[in-house]
């Protein structure tokens, strides 16, 4: 996507490149853009993310794995030799600091990706030029510190993804779930709740888990222990996880908090159902769903009634999903956020 160009360089500056919903959306954002800028440069640890920008585009990668902060702040000034004026576009908390390396000539942007602002007092006191929130929840939380923000929702962009299309009645219920394995995202309550859950409709349950975690061994330990009716399958990373989605007849979404939920988008986006914890990043996604579709992560018995009705209704589930599958595609649009951010770009040429 080519606008005018830039005189300004454009620089990006994150904790890491591996495998993350913040990182996939910084490589949309940089595969969508860099075109539009004469010199482009990404700081930030190597990882899956800048193997493909490197690969794909003429983006200038610089990995800070080994690299102090003063040794980032050298390479923003071996930069500034090269380039008269550019924009610094953060996206981690603590990058914010970097604010202060900038010359006259130069602009700072950050998008606040989520916002634990009652947990830092970093945000109240070191506010970037310009703020982008990602979601209505990330812009509510600023608004309460008074930092002032452009809410950008981010873009979802799915290889060959093809809307979900299941229609087969229910045999044996597959559950799918996709995150970081980690009490967090709610794993481990979402796990307990699937080891007690008991029918008389099903001989067993299949819960599918796309994603890694520190606590592996001991999520199977609790599996073999339990000598209940779910199977579980962990899968690993998956660069893209939608492959198989008509196998499942449900996402499961039980993260505590969520400043945006990357998953939640695209799962909707290709129609499956999705059960969630009930927090407001997840409604305001997911705005369509029945208030049965939401579950509190804390209360097992709230997490099994929501999947009895849920499997007892699930061709209302699906034709539901599907029907709103369109409306979620345009409304979180890579097009629309790449061109929002072109334009905040050129507010400061």
């Amino acid at each position: 996507m080519i606008r005018k160009k830039t005189d300004k360089a454009l620089v990006f500056l994150l904790n890491h490149m591996n495998y993350g919903g913040c990182q996939k959306i910084v490589f949309d954002l940089l595969s969508g853009v860099y075109e539009s800028f004469d010199v482009v440069y990404l700081i930030a640890e190597k990882g899956y993310y800048s193997d493909l920008l490197i690969k794909t585009t003429s983006i200038q990668f610089i990995d800070r794995t080994n690299i102090s902060i003063f040794g980032v702040v050298k390479e923003i000034q071996k930069i500034q030799t090269k380039c008269p004026s550019l924009i610094l576009h953060t996206h981690n908390r603590i990058d914010i600091l970097f604010k202060y390396t900038l010359r006259k000539s130069d602009n700072h942007l950050h998008t606040f990706h989520s916002a634990y602002l009652n947990k830092n007092y970093l945000y109240k006191f070191i506010k970037p030029e310009k703020a982008i929130s990602i979601s209505k929840t990330v812009k509510d939380y600023l608004n309460k510190y008074n930092i002032d923000n452009e809410m950008i929702y981010n873009g979802i962009s799915i290889n060959n993804s093809k809307p979900y299309c299941k229609t087969k009645e229910l045999d044996i219920p597959k559950i799918l779930y996709i995150g970081r394995l980690s009490k967090e995202k709610g794993f481990d309550n979402i796990l307990k709740a699937l080891l007690t859950y008991k029918s008389n409709q099903f001989n067993h349950i299949q819960f599918d888990v796309i994603g890694e975690g520190k606590n592996v061994e001991e999520y199977n330990k609790m599996i073999v222990n339990s000598g209940g009716n779910l199977k579980m399958n962990l899968k690993g990373y998956r660069p893209n996880p939608w492959d198989n989605i008509n196998e499942y007849d449900l996402l499961i979404i039980p993260s505590y908090f969520e400043g945006f939920c990357l998953v939640a988008v695209e799962g909707a986006s290709i129609g499956i159902p999705i059960l969630s914890n009930d927090i407001l990043a997840l409604r305001e996604v997911l705005d369509f769903s029945q208030d049965s579709n939401f579950f509190n992560i804390q209360d097992l018995n709230s997490i099994h009634t929501t999947i009895f009705k849920s499997l007892t209704e699930i061709s209302i589930q699906r034709e539901l999903a599907l029907n709103n599958a369109e409306r979620i595609k345009n409304k979180f649009s890579k097009e629309k956020m790449l061109l929002n951010y072109l334009r905040i770009y050129e507010t400061f040429s």
